[in-house]
């Protein structure tokens, strides 16, 4: 605790796991957003779906297109040529069909797609927002609401199988497990 004017005292506030350290909400830090924002005339926030080390994640309405989207706000800090942006303009690239016509390489329905990114600016700085397909929510989470805290068994060969694919294909990309480009 500390103690503020006039002598009141003051709780200084500890991040749970559960939220992100609000020390980030700074210059070069996380964007400030609240639900009902838009962002690109476009992209309505409607709930906060979570956060890492250099982003918060929102769910939000493409108001366009009448559909729900995950919208990666990136901290400011971070420049606009990230590892993980080179990959995601990587990976789009190869899911385009070349030149000479030749097949995606399978798997690639199981990796996110990146659907629109732009940049806002605002009182913490200049922020990369990355628009992505909204997804389910992860396999702990369900495994959390399961009563035997496993996945059946068919539901578990699906999810490897999934994610085997989706490996198989980022690495018919040239990009290997933690994010590098071979």
């Amino acid at each position: 605790m500390a103690t503020g004017v006039g002598g009141s005292v003051m709780q200084r506030y500890v991040a749970t796991s559960e939220s992100e350290n609000l020390e980030r909400y700074c210059v070069g830090g996380f964007h400030p957003v609240h639900i009902g924002d838009r962002f690109h005339d476009r992209y309505q926030i409607f709930h906060k779906l979570g956060f890492g080390s250099f982003s918060t994640v929102w769910l939000a309405k493409d108001l366009k297109l009448a559909r729900y989207v995950s919208l990666k706000i990136v901290a400011a800090d971070q420049t606009p040529d990230s590892s993980e942006i080179r990959i995601l303009r990587h990976l789009e690239l190869k899911r385009k069909p070349s030149l000479c016509h030749r097949m995606v390489p399978t798997g690639n329905e199981f990796v996110l797609q990146v659907l629109d990114q732009f940049q806002i600016h605002g009182p913490n700085g200049t922020h990369l927002c990355i628009v992505g397909e909204l997804l389910g929510p992860n396999i702990i989470q369900v495994m959390e609401y399961l009563d035997t805290g496993r996945l059946p068994l068919d539901v578990a060969r699906k999810v490897a199988s999934q994610v085997a694919r989706g490996v198989a294909f980022l690495h018919a990309c040239g990009i290997v497990h933690g994010g590098t480009l071979l």
